[in-house]
């Protein structure tokens, strides 16, 4: 693999490696995202990590990295496609709806190449320091990385070419968690960049994957501390970084030139800092793509949405502007670490109704949430208002706040259903079942087809009246 020319501020900064004579060949990095498909977004952080590598002064001649992605695959595939290419470390994105498949894919692994280094990383291990009691896979992983995992990466592969092969991990590194014998051990914090655009961007070094639909960090955390997010400031270590709008118009470009692509999902936090943030961020999609060919989706926070707003992606090509309500019930906002009201609501659709497709969501589940208290809240916003609902039944994610503190609530859910809430203190499982069926009833009363903005009146994604959570809705009848 060709060394590729980086500034000679970052050939400076470099650490110097003196790798172990073992190493005659490089080092062989399988970076895996599996069941990826449920989102869409093709190997996302395989991508970054990988572009990390590659641009590295001391390691990308040393190391060869390669992506395993495949929509759809079987555990067995998986594995195969692992072993294919012969690693010494392979790295697991995790996230909740993919760690019982990673789980086991792992095991498999390890069975059949113990010499080979087990590493975990993403989203799930936010809070990890503060609770790691969920983590059941021990047994197929040799650490955990929490935190940013960039640096981590590049800290770790350079401490493994320093050593004899097979790669083993002697102590806990910086970003790194391992398990001695049953007792956690944890190493110092990861390191961050100081800022964003200091992280190698895939698109601009070539990504493995072209994807319809790609995803691209534009920001990294949160400003917000929504209990259920994962992208949450505490989940974040209180962290927010930003790409600056030069390199996302260079991205975006890249991403439009591709044949096939489709659409770009803006993330989380992009529109829910301030109104100048926003409008910087849109004119970037139109230095970018300048033909319009792609659609991009952005997230609002109701009581941020200004009239202003309008102007900013006027003339974007926007596929939906997805804005989270998820409750209007006062009992709710103490454990959600936010609040939403109905007049919100209606000023959002005062400001901004007709200019994109709007979709408002709420979450059944939340602890405080009554089967009365949701069901005013799905009339006002369904009925009254006559906007765009999805429902999404709460999943207790690894790595949020929820999670680390459900016992708080009377938080009960169901690990081997992607971490789907069946009881809070507030409301029992029939009383889930009994607001899950007022959704499938409303529904059954309103037209059939997709509004004019090609979105249905109401959605809803993972009930237990569906086969799969993160497939495409099913339209079942109502459960008896």
């Amino acid at each position: 693999m060709r060394r590729p020319s980086l500034p000679l501020a970052a050939a400076l900064t470099a650490r110097a490696l003196s790798p172990h004579p073992d190493w005659e060949r490089p080092l062989r990095l399988v970076l895996a995202n599996l069941c990826e498909d449920a989102m869409g977004y093709g190997p996302g952080a395989s991508e970054y990590l990988r572009a990390q590598v590659i641009t590295s002064v001391e390691l990308a001649a040393r190391v060869d990295v390669s992506i395993v992605f495949e929509p759809g695959m079987t555990e067995e595939q998986a594995v195969e496609r692992i072993l294919a290419r012969d690693p010494d470390v392979v790295g697991l994105t995790a996230y909740s709806w993919n760690l019982a498949f990673n789980h086991a894919v792992a095991r498999r692994v390890r069975a059949r190449a113990p010499d080979v280094l087990l590493v975990w990383g993403g989203c799930s291990f936010g809070l990890f320091h503060e609770r790691s009691d969920w983590f059941k896979g021990w047994d197929a992983a040799d650490a955990v990385a929490s935190g940013s995992g960039e640096y981590t990466l590049l800290d770790m592969l350079g401490y493994l070419l320093e050593r004899p092969r097979p790669c083993r991990i002697e102590h806990a590194l910086r970003g790194l968690i391992v398990n001695r014998a049953g007792t956690i051990e944890y190493g110092e914090r990861a390191r961050y960049p100081e800022r964003l655009d200091d992280l190698a961007s895939p698109y601009l070094q070539g990504v493995v994957h072209r994807v319809q639909h790609p995803f691209i960090e534009m920001a990294r955390g949160c400003t917000y501390q929504c209990s259920f997010c994962s992208d949450a400031r505490k989940s974040r270590e209180g962290r927010f970084e930003f790409h600056s709008a030069e390199r996302l118009a260079r991205e975006i470009a890249v991403i439009a030139a591709w044949p096939g692509s489709e659409a770009i999902d803006a993330g989380a936090s992009t529109a829910n800092i301030d109104e100048e943030a926003f409008g910087v961020v849109c004119d970037a999609i139109r230095q970018g793509d300048p033909k319009k060919k792609l659609k991009f989706s952005f997230q609002l926070y109701p009581s941020l949405v200004q009239a202003s707003h309008r102007a900013a992606f006027a003339s974007l090509r926007v596929s939906k502007l997805c804005v989270g309500v998820q409750s209007t019930a006062p009992g709710t906002f103490k454990a959600m670490q936010r609040k939403t009201t109905v007049a919100q609501v209606r000023q959002v659709v005062e400001r901004i109704g007709g200019s994109a497709p709007l979709l408002f969501s709420l979450i059944l589940g939340i602890p405080g949430e009554t089967v009365e208290s949701f069901k005013e809240t799905l009339d006002a916003l369904v009925l009254d208002l006559g906007v765009n609902v999805v429902v999404h039944r709460l999943l207790v994610l690894p790595g949020t706040q929820l999670h680390a503190a459900h016992e708080r609530w009377d938080l009960r859910f169901r690990e081997d259903c992607f971490y789907r809430a069946t009881s809070t203190f507030s409301m029992r499982e029939e009383d889930l079942r009994r607001a899950q069926d007022y959704v499938l009833e409303v529904a059954q009363r309103l037209p059939k087809a997709p509004t004019r903005d090609g979105l249905l009146r109401l959605d809803w994604t993972n009930f237990d009246v569906q086969e799969l959570a993160f497939t495409r809705a099913t339209r079942d009848a109502p459960s008896p």
